[in-house]
């Protein structure tokens, strides 16, 4: 049996912890914090330690994706589908012709836990012609959740509901975030 600790660093919000990773036959057997980086000196948060769980979630989504069902709603069901990656690209480039006299049409909205996808979303959004692209990253606030909600045009919790919630909670108060606009 083959195992080697692996350093690098957490994915689970922007902090960024140093870790180290237990690697046994290809499969992770254990996250731990790195006791020589200085930013977190051998220390993990729960959600951290939690990491593993996306890994090896079952049902996380490891391919692309089709929707069957064309009724959209809260409540309905998508009926998603696998497909190849090579039906998936191929229809990209098609919605994009369709739309490509009018740029206005695509919507761009990016996010992410870490990398720089979201720096290249919006660089196609320009590259494409379309004023609509909004980025979203947030060290400390849920995971960059509120962009998701404003694109919903709803909010996810009854809790979040609530004027007097939203008034104390600082990423929904209007006063202090007055240059959000919802669209």
């Amino acid at each position: 049996m083959a195992s080697k600790w692996i350093q690098t660093a957490c994915g689970m919000c922007y902090v960024r912890c140093g870790i180290r990773v237990l690697v046994e036959d290809g499969v992770v057997m254990n996250i731990e914090g790195d006791p020589n980086n200085p930013q977190n000196r051998g220390n993990m948060c729960a959600k951290g330690k939690a990491g593993v769980m996306n890994l090896y979630n079952p049902n996380r989504v490891k391919a692309p994706l089709k929707r069957t069902n064309p009724k959209k709603g809260a409540y309905e069901d998508p009926g998603w589908q696998e497909i190849s990656w090579e039906e998936a690209l191929g229809t990209i480039v098609a919605k994009l012709e369709e739309i490509r006299d009018d740029p206005k049409k695509l919507h761009i909205q990016a996010w992410e836990i870490t990398g720089d996808i979201m720096h290249w979303l919006s660089a196609l959004g320009s590259a494409f012609g379309t004023p609509h692209i909004m980025r979203a990253a947030s060290p400390t606030c849920g995971k960059v959740i509120h962009p998701v909600e404003f694109l919903l045009r709803r909010r996810l919790s009854p809790a979040a509901r609530s004027p007097l919630l939203q008034l104390l909670h600082p990423c929904r108060n209007p006063v202090r975030h007055s240059h959000t606009r919802l669209i």
